[in-house]
């Protein structure tokens, strides 16, 4: 799998992606990501494009995944506030698989591959996310991409819905 940041003409297939994402995640009766189901998608895309925080997989190149990697936001700074922030820490958020590539293992080596270009790129030491605790296979597959289980957050801003936290070192290569 080839990983590489995405790029402007990337958008509309981002597009397409994280509104079948949602779609799918409405399809099971979760409100998680509603929000891609009634705005400018392409809005929400083009910024973090912009600033280098959007990640690409691709097979026989196509994307086929992504994932937003960023700084601390709001939403961030809410759910890991008891912990020690670091400037090297980037957050993941909105990983999201294209239809029809579902359960190949492309998520684990999205992963595993990202974990490898955050590191070449010495971006950070320190990566991210949190995860619904009920979203079972998720929660799997980022403790199998060896993110380690930090907490779980429950409050105002989640809605009361608890929240899984997970955090991976990144080595560098000295």
């Amino acid at each position: 799998m080839n990983i590489r940041l995405a790029k402007q003409s990337d958008l509309q297939t981002l597009n397409q992606i994280l509104v079948q994402a949602a779609e799918r995640i409405a399809s099971m009766g979760s409100s998680q990501w509603r929000e891609l189901l009634v705005s400018d998608v392409e809005a929400i895309i083009l910024p973090r494009i912009l600033k280098q925080h959007v990640y690409v997989g691709e097979l026989d190149n196509k994307i086929v995944i992504m994932a937003f990697v960023m700084p601390q936001e709001e939403w961030d700074k809410s759910l890991w506030y008891q912990f020690k922030s670091s400037n090297e820490a980037l957050y993941l958020h909105k990983l999201a698989i294209k239809q029809g590539y579902e359960g190949q293992g492309i998520a684990q080596s999205f992963l595993n591959g990202l974990e490898s270009e955050l590191v070449n790129s010495d971006r950070i030491s320190v990566l991210r996310l949190d995860c619904m605790k009920e979203k079972t296979g998720l929660n799997t597959l980022y403790q199998r991409a060896s993110f380690k289980y930090v907490s779980t957050y429950q409050g105002e801003i989640t809605n009361n819905t608890e929240f899984n936290l997970y955090e991976k070192s990144l080595k560098t290569s000295s």
